[in-house]
């Protein structure tokens, strides 16, 4: 048996409800595969859920909760032993080299918006006063030390504020880089492929021409601005929606689904050319393509307890723990009982590699209950901002959270006693849920107190702080 080539895609904070069509369009072009709907996270944010999808260990297991710790990548290691050349693609500032999360892959690169040799004129307060203060920010990129890199920022930072060019340019340049490595791959041997996406991450800011084919019209530059930094950050979100009578413009939500709409169309067509491309060049060898989301997002709907969220903090909703996972292969066709967890990918694409497994027909491993972990991040960052109230706040620093699937119930506990147990999304009393599900749940929790104390090992720099709050976590 051949070996087949293994294509990873993961789109960053991507939701099932928004994707579904485009998954079924490229199940349509693909002639074989299977789409779980509701497949688990393992985690509601990039580092903890990347560990688990590399490692296929949930957060209590392999360790990693806290930005500024090292992001290993067993399945690397384990497709390097079996004869593959391993690339990855990120625009994730995760599944990158500051987490050391580069070093098992025989290529790996980092495409991002701006020249990091350059200076960023998005860091510079007097690019947001005005085209007057304009001359003051070339002024800034010609006197760096490197003004060739500084000046091609400044085209860029103009381009994004005018519009002209999509808002995550990282996820075209992360797009071209890895099609480039696809088309020029002429090896005999296998190649393993991982690229993450993050034009599904905040800010939404996608380009005009994508607005008006998704939503049929088109939003101002500023307006997008004024949504991305007062709304769609989770702090400034919180601190709007417990300041005032927990009332948000529902307008202002609309317009951000309509323009996170846009951001999804954008990257389900770079993975659908993706997938293209590897059709056209796997040299008579098939290929599994995985495409996934590491976590959902919540885009201002009503938590359980009825308060809002927005993002990935300080939320359990199905719309961040439940995520899409399609898999494409040409033997695959039909859809087994159970529901996926996306630690379940290890396995998979571990399994496909061995030789003696003869077939990927197995798809992936199902479990009865499925498992995510939201293990505090100790981080006192979130403790200190203005107007949320405290237990909103711890948690995401102080307290752990543990959910369980098991069919068409959930169930939550936290290691502050809260417990919470809903059977077909409506809530209710703990008596009814079944005990394989509580005690599914509370050895976990168990396991994950017993892990993370809940106090990061050190303080973040500031680079790491700075790298949080670009993110929209602080």
């Amino acid at each position: 048996m051949t070996k087949p080539n293994i294509l990873l895609i993961v789109l960053d904070s991507a939701r099932t409800d928004y994707i579904k069509q485009y998954a079924n369009e490229l199940m349509e072009i693909s002639q074989g595969g299977v789409f779980y709907e509701h497949a688990v996270a393992p985690a509601r944010w990039s580092l903890p859920s990347h560990a688990s999808i590399f490692s296929g260990k949930l957060p209590s297991e392999h360790e990693i909760f806290y930005d500024g710790q090292n992001l290993s990548a067993p399945l690397v290691d384990e497709l390097n032993s079996e004869g593959y050349t391993t690339s990855g693609f990120s625009a994730n500032p995760y599944a990158s080299e500051r987490c050391s999360f580069d070093q098992p892959f025989d290529i790996f690169e980092e495409p991002t918006r701006y020249e990091e040799s350059g200076f960023k004129p998005a860091e510079y307060d007097s690019v947001h006063n005005g085209l007057w203060h304009y001359s003051d920010v070339v002024k800034q990129a010609l006197l760096n030390d490197h003004p060739i890199a500084s000046i091609k920022n400044v085209a860029v930072d103009s381009c994004l504020k005018l519009g002209l060019i999509n808002g995550d340019q990282r996820t075209h340049n992360t797009f071209q880089r890895a099609t480039k490595f696809l088309r020029q791959y002429s090896s005999n041997s296998p190649f393993f492929t991982f690229i993450n996406l993050m034009s599904t991450h905040s800010p939404y800011q996608p380009s005009a021409q994508r607005q008006w084919r998704v939503s049929n019209r088109i939003h101002k530059q500023d307006y997008i601005e004024h949504l991305n930094n007062s709304f769609v950050r989770p702090p400034e979100f919180l601190e709007k929606y417990y300041s005032t009578t927990h009332e948000i413009n529902e307008t202002h939500l609309q317009n951000i689904k309509d323009l996170y709409k846009s951001e999804v169309k954008n990257a389900s067509i770079y993975a659908s050319r993706l997938y293209k491309t590897v059709k056209e060049v796997q040299n008579d060898r098939d290929t599994l393509v995985v495409i996934t989301a590491d976590h959902g997002q919540a885009l201002g709907e009503p938590e359980y307890n009825g308060e809002r969220r927005m993002g990935h903090v300080e939320t359990v909703s199905d719309n961040v723990l439940k995520v899409p996972l399609l898999i494409l292969h040409p033997d695959i066709n039909d859809i087994p009982d159970g529901t996926a967890e996306l630690r379940s990918i290890f396995n998979l694409c571990r399994n496909a590699a061995v030789e003696k497994n003869e077939e990927v027909t197995s798809v992936i491993e199902r479990s009865d209950i499925c498992i995510s972990e939201c293990p505090a991040t100790g981080n006192e960052d979130y403790l200190n901002r203005n107007n949320i109230p405290d237990r909103v706040n711890d948690l995401q620093a102080k307290i752990h959270t543990v959910v369980g699937y098991y069919d068409n119930m959930k169930y939550m506990e936290r290691s502050n006693g809260e417990q919470v147990f809903w059977k077909a999304s409506s809530e209710e009393s703990i008596e009814a849920a079944p005990s394989i599900l509580i005690e599914a749940v509370q050895d976990r929790l168990t396991d994950l107190k017993k892990a993370n104390k809940g106090h990061r090992p050190a303080d973040p720099e500031d680079e790491t702080k700075k790298r949080l709050k670009d993110l929209g976590y602080i």
